[in-house]
């Protein structure tokens, strides 16, 4: 038998603190995981989705203008007047869609009366936005 039995059983104990107190090192406080940088590019996210959301609505109401704009003009208000609202309003929309980059979305019917509308009014071959 052992000569110290307590000790054979403190001893490793004993070893594994002083061991594990040495290697402690504290824990230093992390960075977040949302810095201010990836809050300001999601700011900025935002804020251009926001201007396109109110492009896109601005859109849609020239739309609908133009369509009430025909409908006005087939059922017989044909003057020089109403005619001009109708070739603005349209060339409005085509330099939106031009400026947005949104041809993809039209029909080829839709923007080639768009550019018949839009000729009417001065511009120079109007060309079909892509």
């Amino acid at each position: 038998m052992r000569k110290y039995p307590l000790l054979s059983f403190v001893f490793p104990v004993l070893l594994l603190l002083s061991l594990s107190l040495f290697a402690y090192e504290p824990i230093e406080e992390k960075e977040p995981l949302l810095s201010q940088v990836e809050i300001a590019v999601l700011d900025q996210l935002i804020s251009t989705s926001e201007q396109k959301l109110q492009v896109q609505k601005k859109l849609k109401g020239r739309m609908q203008e133009l369509q009430a704009q025909r409908d006005a003009f087939l059922a017989g208000n044909q003057t020089k007047r109403h005619s001009y609202k109708m070739v603005h309003t349209a060339k409005e929309i085509l330099e939106i869609i031009e400026q947005e980059h949104l041809g993809h979305l039209f029909s080829k019917e839709y923007l080639d009366e768009l550019i018949v509308f839009t000729s009417i009014a001065g511009r120079a071959s109007p060309v079909r936005p892509e």
